[in-house]
């Protein structure tokens, strides 16, 4: 038991003296505010614009979508003679 105990203090030990050395690995400074690292490098710095030539081709648009005629619908309004005589309806009445 006592050896365990003894294990675990020099664990934690390792671990607090070798956690400070592991923050000074990382090169370039950190940026707090867009959480990334900066790396500052100096020297000569030649920008360049790659050679580009314009787009002389007009795209062309092809519809490729079907047209439906519209149709036009007429009403023939007429009267038309039936056989049948209209009865009246009585209202109903509501009972106590």
């Amino acid at each position: 038991m006592k050896k365990y105990f003894i294990l675990q203090i020099l664990l934690v030990l390792l671990m607090v003296c070798i956690k400070p050395l592991t923050g000074y690995s990382q090169t370039g400074t950190y940026d707090t505010i867009t959480d990334k690292y900066v790396l500052i490098v100096d020297g000569k710095y030649k920008p360049t614009i790659v050679e580009t030539e314009k787009i002389k081709e007009t795209p062309t648009i092809v519809d490729s979508t079907k047209k439906i005629p519209v149709k036009s619908y007429g009403i023939n309004s007429q009267k038309i003679n039936t056989g049948f005589d209209v009865e009246s309806i009585h209202a109903a009445q509501m009972v106590n």
